[in-house]
C-alpha cells in the first residue's frame, strides 16, 4: 500500500498520529497502521460477545424489574412508558 493512496482514504488527523509515532517515516507509518488493523480484527469477536452478553443482561434486569417478559415488544410504541417509571426521582431532568 502506498502512502499517497492511504491518505486518500484516511483523514489527515488519523494519518498524522501514525506519522508522529514513526518520526514522519511514511513506510513505517503504513506498517504501524496495518499492525493496528490486525489488533483491531483480533478484538472484534470479543467485542461482539461482550455486546451480546451486556444486551442480554440488561434485558434480564429490565424484564425482572418491570415483570414483563415481552417488554421489548410491549414497549415498542412508547419505550420506557411502564407505570413503574412514574416513581423515578425526577431531580436529574434537565
Amino acid at each position: 500500500m502506498r502512502f499517497n493512496k492511504l491518505s486518500l482514504y484516511l483523514s489527515a488527523q488519523r494519518i498524522d498520529r501514525y506519522l508522529a509515532a514513526t518520526e514522519n517515516n511514511k513506510h513505517k507509518a503504513i506498517r504501524l497502521y496495518k499492525a493496528n488493523l490486525k489488533i483491531a480484527q483480533a478484538f472484534h469477536p470479543l467485542l461482539g460477545i461482550m455486546e451480546v452478553t451486556l444486551r442480554n443482561r440488561i434485558n434480564t434486569i429490565l424484564t425482572n424489574h418491570f415483570t414483563d417478559p415481552n417488554g421489548i415488544i410491549n414497549q415498542k410504541s412508547g419505550f420506557m412508558s411502564a407505570p413503574a417509571l412514574t416513581s423515578i426521582d425526577r431531580r436529574w431532568d434537565c
